[in-house]
């Protein structure tokens, strides 16, 4: 019993390890060297490099080589440079946004497996297409002003694209609609042909706004420096004799008679022969179930 007092009185005298080491700690500690100190693996952390340490070097939002996972995913909200807040590298690698606000992308897999691919789908796999409103408003969320302002580049090959402005097309329409109604032409303003009505309205039984345009519209918008003004010297509003367009509400019955009136037609023609589709037996007759 008294070995065993003075044991325990022998290290409460003597310095413990413990406390010979913790002096040596703190000022390593207060160093904060992992924010000014690139190389992670230096002497001072003695090897810190065997857990992942998050990246403080600066990153090229054009290059998307620097994402990596140790640094996690989503938009950085402040760098540890300058405090302010980063584009994802991931938005600004893989699609390209329009001056006028649209996002583009290449369809997806066109590299891939291009040894058995046709000339003919090779060069429709390098066509881009546009992004969903859906995604255009997450990525324009992801970037910065930095990546939305527009850029003047020589031979820029998405020069075409950058001026096709959705808005200025459909500004320009409205304007012009009343000298569209007026000088158009109204032979292919055709009727809109809505379904039977029913409990539930579907979206296909809506009538939806009408913009008519007719032929020629944007040559004529050119010529006439933004302004309708169509060559009155060229024929047009011209219907064919005996030819009225009246809007139908055809129900779903009135289509299941008429598909079985067209069957039977189809068999009748083994015996007469084809029947031409300006016959008057496959046109409908005013009275009768077609009409």
């Amino acid at each position: 019993m008294l070995s065993k007092i003075r044991l325990c009185s022998s290290f409460l005298t003597s310095p413990s390890p413990l406390l010979r080491f913790l002096p040596t700690l703190a000022p390593a500690m207060r160093e904060y060297s992992r924010f000014t100190n690139s190389n992670v693996t230096s002497a001072t952390w003695g090897g810190g490099a065997k857990y992942p340490q998050k990246s403080i070097d600066r990153v090229d939002p054009f290059d998307s080589r620097h994402e990596m996972f140790k640094d996690g995913h989503g938009v950085k909200l402040y760098d540890l440079h300058d405090g302010e807040r980063k584009s994802l590298p991931a938005v600004v690698a893989r699609f390209k946004r329009l001056d006028w606000g649209a996002w583009v992308r290449p369809r997806a897999g066109r590299a891939k497996k291009r040894w058995k691919k046709t000339s003919k789908q090779l060069v429709e796999n390098e066509k881009h297409v546009f992004c969903k409103n859906f995604h255009k408003r997450r990525f324009d969320r992801a970037v910065t002003m930095e990546i939305k302002e527009q850029r003047h580049i020589p031979e820029d090959p998405y020069k075409v694209y950058n001026e096709m402005s959705f808005q200025l097309y459909h500004s320009t329409k409205l304007k012009n609609m009343e000298l569209i109604k007026k000088h158009g032409p109204t032979n292919f303003n055709f009727p809109q042909h809505v379904a039977h009505a029913r409990k539930y309205v579907f979206k296909a039984d809506k009538k939806k706004t009408p913009f008519f345009e007719p032929p020629g519209y944007h040559k004529d918008i050119h010529d006439g420096d933004g302004v309708y003004k169509p060559d009155s010297s060229r024929p047009q509003d011209i219907l064919p004799p005996d030819y009225l367009l009246v809007e139908r509400h055809e129900s779903n019955v009135a289509k299941t008679w008429e598909n079985r009136y067209w069957r039977q037609l189809r068999r009748l023609e083994v015996f007469s022969g084809p029947v031409s589709l300006c016959s008057k037996l496959k046109l409908p007759v005013v009275g009768t179930r077609t009409g």
